[in-house]
């Protein structure tokens, strides 16, 4: 995978990550606490995707800087954030702690509808 993307980058205009459980959009960068240049960029994509994830079935994410949940290294979002594209990005899926990892069946096929429109909006602000 690495490779891929080390050979591909300039042709990426968004990188995301999807992740399971806490219903959150993280933005670069997971271990500086001093935003990135592009910061403005990453505000006005994340709240495009929150807010139509919002709209889908109610479902409310957060829109934060990854470093704000807690002080990461190492995710693939930031690596490929360092290596050019500007637009990476980890969601972070339902739900918010009730099911953790175990979300029940009936909520994969919303979760998955709120997810493509969310990524649709934030498509539309590149």
């Amino acid at each position: 995978m690495r490779d891929f993307l080390l050979k591909h980058k300039s042709n990426l205009a968004l990188y995301l990550s999807f992740h399971a459980y806490s219903q959150l959009f993280l933005k670069p960068i997971g271990y500086d606490i001093n935003p990135p240049k592009d910061a403005a960029i990453h505000t006005a994509a994340g709240k495009a995707a929150v807010d139509a994830i919002k709209l889908s079935h109610g479902k409310t994410y957060r829109n934060i800087r990854s470093v704000e949940l807690y002080p990461t290294s190492g995710s693939s979002a930031d690596w490929i954030y360092l290596q050019g594209v500007t637009n990476a990005y980890t969601i972070e899926l339902r739900d918010t702690g009730r099911y953790g990892f175990r979300l029940p069946t009936s909520q994969i096929i919303p979760t998955g509808e709120e997810n493509i429109r969310g990524f649709i909006a934030l498509v539309n602000t590149l």
